[in-house]
């Protein structure tokens, strides 16, 4: 299981606190750090890449922000874990 969690500001479209990825089971202990630091980097570029219109809708942001990590994930383990993304609006 992974969870994402980030804050958006919508009213000024922006990403306020965030992307934090937490896992259960997916990776083991000696690689996770480098590989969290890797998935966190490629969730902050693909928020950045999303239209002002999109960062305003939680929706899309959390549809993005799976697919980019679901594609991230496979490429790298073969595997295709729970991915739970949280868009907390401010």
């Amino acid at each position: 299981i992974m969870l994402v969690v980030v804050a958006i500001d919508t009213e000024e479209a922006r990403v306020t606190a965030g992307p934090d990825v937490v896992t259960r089971g997916v990776f083991y202990l000696p690689e996770a750090d480098a590989v969290l630091d890797e998935l966190r980097t490629m969730l902050r570029a693909a928020l950045e890449s999303i239209s002002v219109e999109g960062m305003r809708d939680a929706g899309t942001v959390r549809e993005h922000l799976r697919d980019t990590l679901a594609r991230a994930i496979y490429a790298r383990t073969k595997r295709r874990p729970v991915i739970i993304p949280l868009v907390m609006e401010v």
